[in-house]
């Protein structure tokens, strides 16, 4: 990047912050119309009898201008403004040297100006900060809700506080609350932290519902369409990340059982990796859906979060809506750019769960993204012999089936109704391959 194009960016955001981390005035409560009218007003220019607002405030030292030219102000009662206005006006700005400007629209206040009346507003300041300073909280998404020493200061990542240690809460739906303690200094006024998906289980009522290719153009292995009844379950709103595979990882303190492995960590593909003792996801992928997983390591991990692998048929139901199905093609809609990473729009990366439209569920990236193992064994016939009430899938098989499609999957591999299969123990093969936690209801 060129120097004079960097030094630019620098200066935007440095006025940015400083703007945003300017005192805000407020109005405060609805304005008034007083009982009583003004002593008569004329306007020099016009002749017309003025309208007037006052401003009642705990501040001194402001300036008024309107968007017609205010005609007069009375200041000679404290922290009881008198601006006199046409009765036209529709806007009044208020201005102080320690605040922001206020700009007032009167007629979203409420506020129609007639000759002769008074309206009464009543306007506070953000509270100065004793011996405070500047300081700006970095979050890897946004609308972060910002909690310091028990005080709600909202979602600004710009805020002044005092110097000294303060106790800070960082909280976002659908992401793992933070809870830590800064030291803030002149030298140390810039906090950074990483905000990560939770694991958010979604209950989803059963019902009965067509399983296979009920729009006629799918596979083989799709057909017959038939009809299957599935008990009520809970499934993952997004695809496991990094970060909570690690956190499986850590627990274990290994990636493998028996022999078989659950993670290739040394692929090139894999966003996990070894530091020190300890398995974290590499920098910025940790709320990136976990890869070259086997059906083993999802089903240790299932099982270790209380859980286990949706069934085919329990994953399909879901990936479909369940019973607030609108019978699209895809999860959640007909237009797959609107629901799914895929060949054409995700440039052969994963991405960040949760960032296209959820389903009619509220679930994530049931199309596209990552391929997802599910419990069963995979038969291309099954569909053909299977049970009506919550299929288990084959007894015995060579290949997991996974289902949903990936970044490099065409349009049609991200049908709700498209099958896949993989070897369960090759995670090699297994580089565009994730999964959802699921839970029975007891």
């Amino acid at each position: 990047m060129r120097p004079m194009i960097i030094l630019l960016i620098f200066i935007i955001l440095h006025t940015t912050v400083a703007i945003a981390l300017q005192l805000q005035l407020h109005i405060i409560g609805e304005p008034e119309l007083s009982s009583t009218d003004i002593v008569a007003v004329r306007d020099e220019r016009t002749g017309q009898f003025c309208s007037a607002i006052q401003l009642i405030t705990d501040l001194e030292g402001f300036g008024y201008s309107s968007d017609i030219g205010v005609v007069r102000v009375d200041f000679s009662r404290p922290g009881k403004d008198m601006v006199f206005l046409l009765p036209e006006e529709r806007i009044l700005e208020i201005y102080h040297p320690d605040y922001q400007p206020l700009k007032i629209i009167l007629s979203e206040i409420g506020i129609q100006l007639q000759p002769k009346q008074v309206w009464i507003i009543k306007v506070s300041g953000d509270k100065k900060a004793i011996d405070g300073i500047p300081i700006l909280i970095e979050t890897n998404t946004d609308s972060v809700e910002i909690t310091i020493d028990g005080t709600n200061r909202g979602i600004k990542q710009a805020l002044i506080v005092t110097t000294g240690r303060h106790e800070i809460q960082l909280s976002k739906p659908n992401y793992e609350t933070i809870i830590d303690t800064i030291l803030v200094a002149e030298n140390n006024k810039q906090f950074k932290y990483i905000m990560l998906i939770d694991l958010v289980m979604v209950f989803v009522k059963g019902g009965t519902f067509k399983m296979g290719d009920t729009f006629g153009d799918g596979a083989d292995d799709e057909k017959p369409v038939h009809k299957v009844i599935v008990s009520d379950f809970y499934i993952g709103k997004y695809e496991v990340t990094n970060a909570q595979f690690c956190k499986f990882l850590n627990a274990k303190g290994k990636q493998e059982e028996d022999v078989k492995s659950w993670l290739d960590i040394n692929s090139f593909h894999c966003f996990v990796k070894k530091n020190g003792d300890l398995y974290v996801p590499k920098s910025d992928y940790e709320n990136y859906p976990v890869v070259e997983v086997t059906w083993y390591g999802a089903k240790a991990y299932c099982e270790w979060a209380g859980g286990r692998l949706p069934t085919e048929a329990e994953w399909e139901y879901a990936c479909r809506g369940g019973f607030q199905s609108s019978h699209y093609i895809y999860s959640g809609s007909n237009s797959i750019e609107e629901v799914a990473w895929y060949f054409s729009n995700s440039d052969g990366y994963e991405h960040i769960v949760g960032l296209k439209k959820p389903n009619e569920l509220g679930i994530y990236d049931m199309s596209g993204n990552v391929d997802e193992w599910c419990w069963d064994w995979y038969d291309e016939n099954y569909y053909q012999n299977s049970p009506e009430s919550n299929p288990q899938g084959p007894s015995s098989g060579v290949e997991r089936v996974c289902r949903g499609g990936c970044k490099i999957s065409y349009a049609e591999g991200c049908f709700a109704a498209n099958r896949h299969s993989d070897k369960p123990f090759d995670p090699i093969l297994s580089f565009d391959i994730g999964f959802r936690l699921a839970r029975s209801v007891q």
